[in-house]
């Protein structure tokens, strides 16, 4: 077994704060990192750009987990809360379910399955999406400030 190291982001410094919990992969060889303290980042491996999804979409501090869909959408599970990324509008929609309202310190971690379904952890449980039946309605589709 080989194990290979890279170095994507050159300036860690500047460019990344709060801590990398999870990261994912798309078709566009973007990184899609989940930040515990900061939000969503996406970094361009090709052009080595940065960008960050945070208050300012909708997508709070606490991201635990990222993943992508069969839609290419971004999931990112926030504790009770999730926000889903389409990258191509550039619009983010959120819902919460009405479980666990205080679940600081506790991390969330998703996986898909073989038909497009979500699976997270959600304290004690493990809820069960299916993004093709739901309905998202975008809460922000552009930054405003």
């Amino acid at each position: 077994m080989q194990v290979s190291y890279h170095n994507y982001v050159k300036n860690k410094a500047k460019e990344l704060s709060g801590y990398i919990t999870s990261v994912t992969v798309d078709g566009q060889e973007n990184l899609w990192m989940a930040s515990s303290g900061v939000g969503l980042y996406k970094y361009n491996t090709r052009t080595s750009e940065m960008n960050l999804y945070g208050q300012s979409f909708g997508i709070t501090n606490m991201c635990n987990d990222v993943i992508l869909d069969k839609a290419n959408r971004i999931w990112v599970a926030e504790g009770n809360k999730f926000s889903v990324l389409t990258p191509e509008s550039n619009s983010v929609s959120r819902f919460s379910l009405p479980l666990y309202t205080n679940l600081m310190g506790f991390s969330n971690v998703m996986q898909t399955d073989g038909t497009g379904a979500i699976y997270s952890t959600l304290s004690k449980d493990i809820v069960r999406f299916s993004p093709d039946r739901l309905n998202l309605q975008p809460t922000l589709t552009s930054i405003l400030i």
